[in-house]
């Protein structure tokens, strides 16, 4: 067989060259399908892009191994990925979290998941989070604003994660806000945090806490409280105001279902105030607090009162019916700044001995049922002995129920007297069979 041999001359050079060029243009056209697998490259992420999943920072949705600094990663990728000037301002970016694989397994994280003015979001349903941390000095959640101006102080967004706490360290707080302005949290549950479930707090002089909205988020077993708004001492221009709890529910906390705590001495406008919770429950039952709902007033500041505080169509109970000596709101006066007005609308507060509201430490308060304190409270009857002179109750044993009172060993033993004991009985006075001894 001849071959044909092409001379290497001027023109023959020029011919190869266009040869070739036809051949490299031919390629570069094939569509994806046609080409040799290890002619793909890896996939070129949009400068632009503005939704970024934890996966493609290497969390893993099984739970065997830790993800904390891959939820990290992505919430850094994401708020320098799509911030004018590259700074993270102004975004409140969004970073996706899917569905976790494996039941109940859940993403492993063991430190704290820090959003600066960012958004952590499920997909779907509420993601697992099974929190392992080291000891029980570390935040799950922290969301904060990295800047102090009016238009740089955005808070974050954390939606849709089931919070549980396998390990033998259950840390501080599960969900914590530390500044921002517009921070929104709702579609939680949380079941044993270490300390508080939810605890909103300035972190340090000249941060705050401004129309926070909390919607759906269920907290069960906080090691002291379920949800917890603390103005703390030794900083300056720092408040927590225009709070709203929107059908939030509080269950079983070590210590108060709520508590909103004034602690600051430093003489300035720096208060917790303008707050309301409306729908949902607040449950106390086996809490350490006397109360429910405690406002505690640490601040001798005449400037700083718990001010604004509003009950909306919302359940306060102790289901076990007297095992809390105190009110369904109570309040704990240390220092001398004011506590009210407490406004109460449309509430039912059963199950606490002494009442709904505590107005002995109030400057001023609205509550729509009728009638004194004993009568605004549902469920529970209170029984007053006004005492009369000569009257005893020699062998007899008194029982209290749901407006009875009885008497065994009645009327009188042999020889003394029978007379009346007068008994007020929520509001009621019923004569009593008594005796002179």
């Amino acid at each position: 067989m001849s071959s044909i041999t092409i001379a290497a001359t001027p023109a023959a050079r020029a011919a190869r060259r266009l040869i070739g060029a036809s051949s490299l243009l031919a390629l570069l056209v094939l569509p994806a399908w046609a080409q040799a697998p290890n002619a793909r490259s890896a996939p070129v992420e949009p400068a632009n892009r503005t939704i970024v999943s934890v996966l493609d920072f290497g969390a893993d949705p099984t739970g065997t191994k830790d993800s904390t600094a891959a939820f990290n990663a992505a919430v850094k990728s994401a708020a320098n990925r799509v911030a004018p000037g590259g700074d993270g301002s102004n975004t409140n970016s969004c970073v996706m979290v899917p569905p976790t694989q494996g039941g109940n397994t859940g993403y492993l994280i063991s430190g704290t998941i820090n959003l600066p003015n960012m958004c952590l979001k499920s997909t779907g349903g509420l993601v697992w989070i099974r929190f392992v941390p080291h000891d029980n000095n570390t935040d799950l959640f922290n969301l904060y604003a990295p800047y102090n101006s009016d238009t740089g102080s955005t808070g974050g967004e954390l939606a849709g994660f089931q919070i549980v706490h396998p390990g033998p360290h259950r840390g501080r707080d599960d969900i914590r806000i530390s500044s921002g302005n517009h921070s929104y949290i709702h579609d939680i549950i949380s079941t044993g945090a270490g300390r508080d479930c939810f605890h909103a707090e300035p972190a340090a002089t000249n941060l705050w806490i401004e129309s926070l909205y909390v919607e759906q988020v269920t907290c069960w077993h906080a090691g002291r409280d379920n949800f917890n708004f603390t103005v703390a001492d030794g900083m300056r221009e720092v408040f927590i105001t225009q709070t709203t709890m929107m059908n939030d529910t509080s269950r079983l906390p070590g210590r108060a279902a709520v508590t909103l705590d004034s602690e600051n001495q430093q003489n300035g406008n720096y208060k917790n105030s303008s707050w309301a919770w409306i729908g949902g429950e607040n449950d106390c039952s086996f809490g350490s607090s006397p109360n429910c709902v405690d406002l505690i007033q640490g601040s001798n500041s005449p400037y700083q009162p718990i001010e604004d505080i509003n009950f909306f169509n919302v359940a306060i109970e102790d289901a076990v019916h007297g095992s809390h000596p105190g009110f369904a709101v109570g309040v704990t006066k240390r220092g001398s700044a004011g506590v009210g007005p407490v406004n109460m609308i449309g509430v039912i507060a059963y199950g606490e001995r002494s009442g709904d509201l505590d107005t002995s430490q109030l400057s001023g308060w609205y509550r729509d049922c009728t009638g004194s304190n004993p009568a605004c409270h549902h469920a529970f009857s209170t029984l007053q002995v006004q005492k009369e002179q000569g009257l005893s109750f020699a062998n007899q044993t008194p029982h209290t129920g749901a407006n009875t009172t009885t008497f065994t060993n009645s009327p009188c033993a042999n020889g003394n007297v029978q007379n009346w004991l007068a008994v007020l009985i929520n509001g009621t006075t019923y004569y009593l069979p008594a005796c002179h001894p």
